[in-house]
């Protein structure tokens, strides 16, 4: 219902708009740079440069913005390759090793997203209730 609100929004603000655009440009003479002045500022080189410094504050800003995002990736596939290191060691039968695993995905919990610790604790519980079962057994 919330995207039903925001796209009516849109459309009243945009049309509102265009009336009130249409009614002014009837109002309103046109504006047409003519002065000798106003002519030559704008194909001056101080415009162009205005125009090179606009353009590299849009490119750095677009080249932050993907490297926070590679940067933030990178962070989380390296999170995934300790979580699953740990995974391998907690399912092993060695006592040491299997208790070594869970502290880390304890200590790897802090970290996770919420879908991730919600997976890493499924995985935990199922692991322990597998130890708890006189049947179940972990593999290597």
């Amino acid at each position: 219902m919330f995207w039903w609100r925001r796209n009516w929004l849109y459309l009243t603000v945009g049309s509102s708009g265009v009336v009130v655009g249409g009614i002014l440009g009837r109002l309103l003479p046109p504006f047409v740079l003519d002065d000798p002045f106003w002519r030559s500022f704008w194909v001056s080189p101080a415009v162009g440069g205005m125009a090179a410094v606009v353009a590299a504050v849009i490119a750095f800003g677009a080249a932050r913005q993907s490297a926070s995002a590679s940067s933030r990736g990178a962070r989380r596939q390296e999170w995934w390759y300790r979580a699953e290191w740990a995974l391998n060691l907690a399912a092993t039968k060695e006592d040491a090793s299997r208790e070594m695993g869970l502290r880390v995905l304890e200590v790897l919990l802090q970290d996770a997203t919420e879908t991730e610790a919600q997976i890493i604790r499924a995985v935990i519980s199922g692991y322990l209730s597998a130890l708890n079962d006189a049947d179940g057994g972990l593999a290597d």
